[in-house]
């Protein structure tokens, strides 16, 4: 997988490039993650429940899976459950072109969609709850507001695989954001690829913290 992101607002504008890699199987999920965000480069290893960064100025840190949730930095990785979600929230749904092998579906998205991707992330962040402040939800719901996004999608036919997809959307910000307005396209690739994802030698001895500065 490959992604780009590129958010502006009143705040410091951000670009991001993720090229990823996902491994699933029966008893784990591993993740690789090449991160380049606004010049900086972060190489990070989801096993499991771990997640194991490479940080500027920082070396080797260990997180538990629901820190790193806490920060939103697995925004690379498009999960079934946020395709499921887009898929069942998207409103003017069309198709916009059909290849022999493709077809391009263009759809909305509202402030709807991410309330229900915001129920998904608390459950997912459940253990983190140690690290965040009592009223984490209410915050997000107002850096949230007034999400708005237009996505399209390209599938394969044969798998009804996802093949690309990109975007623009918008969110309102708070007073110290500002509204912010972004772009993304992901690429994805090498399905069933024969890939084994381990845990570099010098990633073990990782110093654990709870909040990543990066």
């Amino acid at each position: 997988e490959a992604s780009d992101i590129n958010q502006t607002g009143a705040a410091v504008p951000m670009e991001m490039n993720i090229e990823a890699e996902m491994q699933l199987s029966d008893s784990e999920i591993r993740q690789y993650m090449a991160t380049t965000m606004n010049g900086f480069a972060i190489e990070t290893y989801v096993i499991g429940d771990e997640v194991y960064a490479n940080c500027p100025g920082q070396g080797w840190v260990k997180m538990s899976a629901s820190y790193y949730m806490t920060q939103d930095l697995g925004m690379g990785m498009l999960g079934p459950e946020n395709m499921e979600l887009m898929a069942e929230m998207a409103t003017e749904a069309e198709v916009v072109e059909e290849t022999e092998d493709r077809i391009g579906l263009a759809f909305h998205l509202d402030e709807e969609y991410l309330e229900m991707g915001l129920e998904i992330s608390e459950e997912q962040m459940e253990g983190a709850k140690d690290i965040l402040p009592d009223d984490w939800m209410k915050q997000a719901r107002e850096s949230l507001a007034g999400f708005e996004a237009d996505i399209v999608v390209w599938l394969w036919k044969d798998s009804n695989l996802l093949d690309s997809m990109e975007g623009e959307y918008y969110m309102g910000g708070t007073e110290a954001t500002g509204e912010i307005k972004g772009t993304m396209q992901f690429e994805i690739f090498d399905y069933n690829a024969d890939i084994d994802i381990e845990l570099p030698p010098e990633a073990e001895g990782a110093v654990e913290i709870t909040l990543p500065s990066f």
